[in-house]
C-alpha cells in the first residue's frame, strides 16, 4: 500500500480502491465509497490533514465533462440512497445524493407525483450528479431545469463541516444562494449529500404533436414555432430534430411537441397548434401517444448517453460483485489492489457540444451544427428546443487513441459555432468528450471576465482549493 491507502485504509478499513484512468481523464488514482455522511466528512477531513486534493463522484457518467483535471482522492456517493423525508401533501422530498432519477420516480409515482427534471438516461444519474451538472431533460421549456425545483442542501465543506443551506421551502436569505450555485459546480464548491426539492403533480395523459418537414419549408416552420410561443397553448417542449436524429429516411427535419395535463385539454392544444403548422408539399403532422412519446425521447437519450462507462465498483447497486465488495460485504479486502477498469468500455469516445441560445437562434444553430457536423466528417445528430433554447449536437465519436486530425475536426466545428453564437449570446460547450479534445478547446466557452468571478467565488469557499476547483475555471 502506499502511504495515502494506509491513511485512508485507517479511516475507512477496507473501502477504498485503486481506479485505472480511462480516455476521458479525472478518475483518481484512489476512490473510497464512503456509506454514510459521516464516513465521507472523515475522508475530507482526513484529505485536508494531508494536503490532498477531493473531487466527489457519482457513477462518474459526467467525467467527460469539464477540463480535465485529476484529485488525489475520488468520493463516490452511489452508497449514499435513499429518500430521507417525503410529504406528499407538501409536494416536497428529500432525498439522498446517490439516489438515482428512476429511483426516486418509482418512489413518487405511487403518490401521483414527481420531480419534474426528466433528465436523459435516469437510470445511471443520480440526483448528486443531476445537480451538479446542471442535468435537464425534453420539457425544460415548461418546467425548468433542476435549478428551479431545488429547495435546499446539505453539503460537505473544504474542512469537513457539514453545513444545511435553504430548506424545504421556497425563500432565500441574505447571502450566498449555495442551492443554485451547487447547479452546474461539479462539486467544486462542496460534497452535497442531500437535497429537497419541490415536487409536482403527475400528468393525467401525455400525447404529442410529431411533424417532418423538408429543408425548403423551414422558414413557414420557424414562423409556426414563433406563433405557437404567442398562442393560448403549453406545450411541454417545440423539439426540432435533424433528419439522422428523426430517424427519418426521407432526410426530412422533425418537431416534436409534448402536451401533459387532462385528455380533453391536451386534444384542444393539439388542434390549435395543427391550424398553425403549413401543410402540403411533404409535410407530414400526425399525434402519438404517450408509448410512442417516450420510445422517441428514449432513443434521443441513447444519443446522449455519451457518457463515460462507470467502473465496476459503482455501479446501480443492484447486487453486482463489485459494489457488494464496495458495500463491505464477504470479499472485501483491505486495500485491494486490483485497479478497477472501466466496465465495457467503447472503442470510441462520443463527443456531444450542449448549447444554450437565444430561442430564435436555435434553427439556425441546429442547421448551422449539421452542416458543420458533416463537412468535417462526423454523422452528426442534433436537436434543439425552440422554447427554452437549449440544443444538443451529438458529433460521433474519436477513437479512444485519438488521432490529432479527430480532434482537429471537432475544434474546427467548436470553433465556427462558437464564432456564429458568441457568448454572452450564446454557449457551447463540450457536454461530453475526451481529454485530448478538452485539452485542446476550452470545454466551456466562456470568457475570462467570467471565468474570474468563477475563482473569486471558489477561493472564497474552497480558500485551499481541495474540490479541484480547475474542473470548471
Amino acid at each position: 500500500m502506499t502511504d495515502r491507502e494506509r491513511r485512508l485504509d485507517s479511516v475507512l478499513p477496507g473501502r477504498f480502491r485503486k481506479v485505472a484512468d480511462d480516455r476521458y481523464g479525472g478518475l483518481p488514482p484512489t476512490m473510497v465509497v464512503p456509506r454514510t455522511v459521516e464516513e465521507a466528512q472523515a475522508i475530507v477531513r482526513e484529505a485536508r490533514a494531508s494536503g490532498e486534493t477531493v473531487a466527489w463522484f457519482g457513477t462518474g457518467s459526467r467525467r467527460g465533462l469539464g477540463r480535465p483535471a485529476t484529485a488525489a482522492i475520488g468520493l463516490s456517493l452511489m452508497a449514499l440512497k435513499g429518500v430521507v423525508d417525503y410529504r406528499p401533501h407538501d409536494l416536497v422530498v428529500t432525498v439522498r445524493a446517490g439516489t438515482t432519477v428512476a429511483e426516486l420516480a418509482a418512489v413518487l409515482a405511487p403518490e401521483g407525483q414527481r420531480l419534474a427534471v426528466d433528465v436523459p438516461n435516469p437510470e445511471r444519474t443520480t440526483i448528486g450528479g443531476a445537480v451538479a451538472a446542471d442535468a435537464f431533460g425534453w420539457r425544460r421549456h415548461r418546467h425548468g431545469g433542476v435549478r428551479d425545483h431545488l429547495l435546499g442542501l446539505r453539503m460537505i465543506s473544504a474542512s469537513g463541516d457539514l453545513l444545511r443551506f435553504g430548506g424545504t421551502v421556497m425563500k432565500n436569505v441574505a447571502g450566498y444562494d449555495m442551492p443554485k450555485l451547487a447547479v452546474g459546480a461539479l462539486g467544486t464548491i462542496g460534497g452535497a449529500v442531500e437535497f429537497s426539492f419541490r415536487l409536482r403533480p403527475l400528468p393525467r395523459a401525455r400525447a404529442s404533436v410529431v411533424a417532418f418537414f423538408p429543408p425548403a419549408r423551414w422558414p413557414e416552420i420557424e414562423a409556426a414555432l414563433a406563433a405557437a410561443l404567442r398562442a393560448p397553448i403549453e406545450p411541454e417542449a417545440l423539439w426540432l430534430l435533424s433528419p439522422a436524429a428523426a430517424g427519418d429516411a426521407a432526410g426530412r427535419w422533425g418537431l416534436v411537441v409534448p402536451f401533459a395535463g387532462e385528455p380533453a385539454a391536451i386534444a384542444a392544444e393539439e388542434e390549435r397548434l395543427r391550424r398553425l403548422l403549413p401543410r402540403g408539399a411533404g409535410v407530414e403532422v400526425s399525434t402519438v401517444g404517450e408509448a410512442e412519446e417516450r420510445a422517441r425521447f428514449d432513443r434521443l437519450s441513447a444519443a446522449l448517453a455519451g457518457s463515460p462507462p462507470w467502473p465496476a465498483f459503482y455501479r446501480p447497486m443492484e447486487g453486482s460483485e463489485a459494489v457488494a465488495r464496495a458495500e463491505g460485504e464477504p470479499g472485501a479486502q483491505a486495500g485491494d489492489a486490483e485497479a478497477q477498469a472501466p466496465d465495457s468500455a467503447p472503442d470510441r469516445a462520443p463527443i456531444v457540444l450542449r448549447f444554450g441560445l437565444r430561442s430564435t437562434d436555435v434553427p439556425e444553430a441546429l442547421r448551422q451544427a449539421e452542416a458543420l457536423g458533416r463537412a468535417e466528417g462526423f454523422s452528426p445528430q442534433v436537436f434543439g428546443c425552440f422554447g427554452s433554447g437549449v440544443a444538443w449536437a451529438v458529433l460521433g465519436g474519436a477513437s479512444a487513441d485519438a488521432a490529432p486530425s479527430e480532434i482537429e475536426a471537432a475544434r474546427r466545428v467548436i470553433a465556427a459555432l462558437r464564432e456564429a453564437f458568441p457568448y454572452p449570446r450564446g454557449i457551447v460547450r463540450i457536454e461530453h468528450g475526451p481529454a485530448t479534445l478538452r485539452q485542446a478547446v476550452d470545454p466551456w466557452g466562456i470568457d475570462e471576465r467570467t471565468a474570474s468571478l468563477f475563482r473569486r467565488l471558489h477561493r472564497a469557499l474552497d480558500p485551499e482549493g481541495r474540490f479541484l476547483a480547475a474542473r470548471l475555471a
